[in-house]
């Protein structure tokens, strides 16, 4: 069982872990917390009287490592599988004009999908035209690499601004920074309130994000 946040008080959660056990069964629950959640998660130790282990998440490039392990594994077996001829052929075609370790390598990464992001393009640029009718596009400077998830932006939002969560709209979220939709009359108030509050230890720029050239 895992909990993309912390449940707002002690019985939602035993109720949810709950599930991971039924009929004499064991199992395990994950809660995903941020900084600004631990009291809440302490509260829930409490009431429960339990100790919570603390783990810290893999980082990006440990779950690069990962797959990529696990990608070695699977081409081994493939390799041992044989039945490779009509591959062989395609090979054989292309080192006609490109070296085979850069032929190999650049099939690894496609099949990876490890394809580098646009994070090098003007971040205020973005889909800014797209926004849903009534909602106005804002870029936020972090990004995956700071380990933001939707989760930090709307509580951002809603505890610094006073929005509630369904009010705002489509949140992505890139490497290196973020997009999320907010209603048109409180864009200049998300804005102003929201540049210099610290996210996942950051402290954010806000701007308004500008349709792609």
């Amino acid at each position: 069982m895992i909990n993309f946040d912390v449940p707002n008080d002690p019985e939602s959660y035993v109720h949810r872990i709950g599930r991971t056990g039924r009929a004499g069964r064991t199992g395990l629950a994950i809660t995903l917390i941020t900084p600004r959640e631990r009291r809440q998660l302490m509260n829930i130790e409490r009431a429960t009287r339990t100790r919570i282990q603390r783990q810290k998440l893999p980082s990006l490039a440990d779950v690069a490592a990962r797959r990529r392990e696990a990608f070695r594994d699977a081409l081994r077996e493939v390799l041992e599988a044989g039945d490779l001829d009509p591959y062989i052929l395609m090979v054989e075609q292309m080192t006609e004009d490109h070296d085979t370790v850069d032929l190999a390598a650049a099939a690894f990464k496609l099949l990876l999908n490890e394809v580098e992001e646009e994070d090098t393009i003007n971040s205020v640029e973005g889909d800014g035209a797209g926004a849903e009718p009534g909602m106005t596009r804002l870029f936020i400077d972090v990004g995956r690499f700071d380990r933001v998830r939707p989760s930090d932006i709307v509580g951002a939002i809603a505890n610094e601004v006073g929005l509630a969560g369904k009010q705002i709209g489509a949140i992505d979220i890139y490497d290196r920074f973020s997009f999320v939709e907010v209603p048109n009359e409180h864009t200049s108030r998300v804005q102003r309130i929201l540049s210099g509050v610290s996210i996942r230890g950051r402290q954010v720029r806000v701007s308004i994000a500008k349709p792609k050239r």
